[in-house]
Formats: C-alpha cells, sequence, structure tokens
C-alpha cells in the first residue's frame, strides 16, 4: 500500500504508512464519483485492469504444490506451520522482499518475489485452497519512507490471519490462528493491527499498481488504477491522496483539494494527505491554515527516523551531501539497528571521499540486515571498497 511525494508537493504513498489514531473519525458517506475527473485522463478507460479473480487466483502449479506439500498433512494447526514455514524459511519457496513486487497471487508465486501486500495475497490464495479461513490485516507501524526513482514513497503495512475452516469436519482442527507477516522492518516492536476486508486489500493492490505507474512515469495508467482502487473502496485514503496529487499536478486544484481532506477526515493520521493539503493551501495563499497542518505534522515527526531517513535520502539526490550525513546519523542515533539507515550513511560517506566512514557503515548494514539477499548486497559493495 503506497502513497507518496513529490512535485512542489512531493507526496505519494505506499500501503504501509498510518500512525494509530487516537480516535476514530467520524463515519462520513462515501463514493468515488466527487474525485473522479476521467475527461482529464483521455484513454485511461482503456488500460486493462486486473479483476478481483485474477488477482486471487492461484496457477496450476501453485495449487498442485498446495495439494502435494499441504494437504496431506490432516492436523490443521501443524498444516498452519508448514504454510508458514514454506513461505519464510527460504527451504520451499525462498521468497525475497521486493517494494515494488505489486504482482498477483499466480504471479508472485512463480517470481518469488513479493513485498508484503502481494505476499499476503499469494497467502490468502493459498491458505483458502488449503482449507483456511484467511483476514487481512492493517499493521500499525511508524511513518517509513523509500525512495523510487526519484520519488518519495511512504509504506503502510499488511499481514495475514489464517484459521482452520471449522466445515472440515474430517480434520483434526482447533480455531488457533496463525500470523503471516513480511516486514522488513522486523525489528519493530510487534505493532497493533486491525482487520480490513478483501475489497479492501484489492484496493490497496489497485492503489500500489498506481504508484508503480507513476514512478515510471505513466500518468494515465496511473489514473485508471487509482480510480479502480476508488471503485473497489471509495474509503482508501491513500489513494484519495494520490489520484489528488495528480489533480494537483494538472491543475485541478479544487478537485485535489476535495480529494486530499476526504483523506484526512477518513485518517486524520495520514500524514503524506495532511502535507499536500498544507503545499495546496500554502500556494493558494491560505498560509494560517497551512502552517497549523505542518506544526501539527512536525510534532509527529520529530522521534521518527524514518521521517529524518527519506529526507536524507532527498538529500542525497540532490547532491547535498554533509545535510545527507547529519540526517542519516540523526535517524541511526533515534534508532540504531536499520539497515537502510547504515548503507544510506556508507553512500553519503562514500560520495565525500570518506571511505573508512563507509565501510563502518557497510559493515553494520550488513549486521543489521534481516534477509539474505540484502546481506549479500552489502558484503559485496563492502569487497568492492575494500578492493579499492
Amino acid at each position: 500500500m503506497q502513497q507518496f511525494r513529490t512535485f512542489p508537493f512531493i507526496l505519494l504513498v505506499a500501503p504501509l504508512a498510518l500512525a494509530a489514531c487516537a480516535s476514530a473519525p467520524a463515519p462520513l458517506e462515501v463514493s468515488a464519483a466527487p474525485f473522479l475527473n476521467d475527461a482529464a485522463w483521455p484513454g485511461s478507460e482503456r488500460i486493462e485492469i486486473e479483476s478481483a479473480e485474477e488477482v486471487f487466483e492461484l496457477g496450476e502449479d501453485a495449487r498442485a504444490w498446495v495439494n502435494e506439500r499441504l494437504r496431506p498433512i490432516r492436523d490443521m494447526d501443524a498444516r498452519s506451520e508448514a504454510l508458514a514455514e514454506e513461505l519464510f524459511s527460504g527451504l520451499a519457496l525462498d521468497v525475497s522482499y521486493r517494494s515494488n513486487a505489486n504482482t498477483v497471487a499466480a504471479e508472485t508465486f512463480r517470481n518469488r518475489d513479493a513485498n508484503c501486500l502481494s505476499l499476503s495475497i499469494l497467502a490468502y490464495a493459498l491458505a483458502r485452497h488449503a482449507g483456511f479461513e484467511a483476514e487481512f490485516r492493517e499493521v500499525d507501524i511508524p511513518e517509513y519512507w523509500e525512495r523510487r526513482n526519484g520519488y518519495s514513497v511512504m509504506n503502510q503495512h499488511v499481514n495475514l490471519r489464517i484459521f482452520p475452516a471449522l466445515r472440515n469436519e474430517a480434520l483434526v482442527v482447533s480455531r488457533k490462528g496463525v500470523e503471516l507477516d513480511f516486514r522488513p522492518l522486523s525489528s519493530l516492536p510487534h505493532p497493533p493491527a486491525r482487520p480490513i476486508s478483501r475489497e479492501r486489500a484489492l484496493a490497496m493492490f489497485y492503489n500500489n499498481r498506481g504508484v508503480d505507474a507513476l514512478v515510471s512515469g505513466d500518468e494515465t495508467r496511473a489514473y485508471a488504477y487509482f480510480r479502480a482502487a476508488l471503485l473497489a473502496d471509495p474509503g482508501l485514503d491513500m489513494a484519495l491522496s494520490n489520484i489528488g496529487l495528480l489533480h494537483a499536478r494538472h491543475g485541478f486544484r479544487a478537485l485535489a483539494e476535495r480529494s486530499f481532506r476526504q483523506a484526512v477526515a477518513l485518517a486524520p493520521d495520514n500524514v503524506v494527505a495532511t502535507e499536500n493539503l498544507a503545499m495546496l493551501l500554502e500556494a493558494d495563499g491560505r498560509v494560517s491554515e497551512a502552517r497549523d497542518l505542518m506544526i501539527t505534522l512536525k510534532r509527529r515527526r520529530e522521534n521518527n527516523p524514518f521521517f529524518f531517513y527519506i529526507r536524507a535520502e532527498e538529500a542525497l539526490d540532490d547532491g547535498q551531501l554533509w545535510k545527507a550525513v547529519r540526517l542519516f546519523e540523526h535517524a541511526i542515533e533515534l534508532r540504531p539497528h536499520v539497515d537502510q539507515f547504515h548503507f544510506g550513511a556508507a553512500r553519503a560517506y562514500l560520495a565525500l571521499g570518506y571511505d573508512r566512514r563507509a565501510r563502518h557503515h557497510l559493515k553494520l548494514a550488513e549486521r543489521y540486515a534481516n534477509y539474505g539477499d540484502l546481506r549479500a548486497k552489502y558484503r559485496s559493495k563492502l569487497e568492492a571498497l575494500s578492493s579499492l
């Protein structure tokens, strides 16, 4: 799930970032229609959008794998543990984390690349074929940013909980649930989570595909996917924020403001929509309201290392190397054991010619990496630097 930032605004959001709300917002009447502008995106109606069936359907190879590896296990608790083991141990499916791997279930099974949402979709499809009930859950994590092709992308997070289906009377069952979670930030403490519908998970998938299209420069495709997300779930705040960004970039400022305000009303802790709204208001001369919004955001972010990390990445992209170093080091002070922070610091120090500091941070990045492919990446760069 993703939102983002760029433009005079810089705001895109990925399906991963929402702080816990202090209180639930009042229910709103939500419809996609007030936030769409199809006439401004000719050709978007011809973009082929995957159906819900295509997103969640397993291929023959995946169904055969479930039949061979899981269905022979009669005890359902053992079967669920086997599914988790196969997904995460690296011994069988060997799935690797890739933040932009926004693929349907069948493709994820074939490619073995996934982010939290695509892995949850695959796990949902596998679990249902293996005789389980499954529940998507949205997980509260800190504001977490990454850089993609010059864009700042904020991620929100989902996982899956599976339960044996009680209709399997011939099997040994209990209602013990198993959580399946693919978290690149597994060093974080276990955060709270809440169930979401299959329809919301589908809308998040469409939103992510829209982010992919926008990052690659295809705004027509991006609009088509954000539109599909809102038609699937008009209350999806990240899609409202992202489609608002498209409106703003093309001069539809009233429509952009309406989209941002709706996103904030639905999810007061959506920092991307709040920041986009503040930038829009400031550009329109409504400085007082914009300032109030930015003060609120600043208070939320004072102790969030990932906010300083993304600002460091932006500074690095802009060639402001010492500013990047200061921001990376501040992020590390706030949370020392995150590999991305050390890798960023290593890149900044290397660009400044401080090879010893770069090696130091590369070693720490390798130590704190959660996945084997990331550790190999850092080790390779460290070896290349040491050979100079």
